[in-house]
């Protein structure tokens, strides 16, 4: 038995390569989204003016806050990550869909 497998051998073997990739950059993301909302200080959150509608504007509203960040002692990358966490949060959700989608093709590769 080969330790080491190629492309000819198995072809599914860079789509589990791939899958795990995918996984731990989604538990890497989570990891780091997590750490900066729970174990680093937050600024004060101010209105933005901007009115939210829930429902397609039939629901509840209520003022857009966001929070000021410009005086509070924490790390760059903490600040990039709270202002920035759509995008977090899609990549995400993305990688999660990949993942699903990547074994469930694998799954019935290996079945037939």
């Amino acid at each position: 038995m080969k330790l080491i497998k190629t492309h000819g051998e198995d072809p599914t073997f860079f789509q589990k390569i791939l899958q795990w990739s995918v996984v731990g950059v989604l538990v890497s993301t989570m990891a780091v989204v997590f750490y900066a909302n729970w174990f680093y200080p937050h600024g004060n959150f101010y209105p933005t003016g901007d009115v939210i509608c829930e429902n397609d504007d039939r629901g509840p509203c209520h003022e857009q806050y966001k929070e000021d960040l410009r005086y509070v002692s924490i790390p760059k990358w903490v600040k990039t990550v709270r202002q920035n966490q759509s995008g977090a949060m899609l990549l995400i959700f993305a990688s999660g869909i990949f993942t699903v989608v990547s074994y469930v093709g694998l799954d019935k590769k290996q079945k037939s």
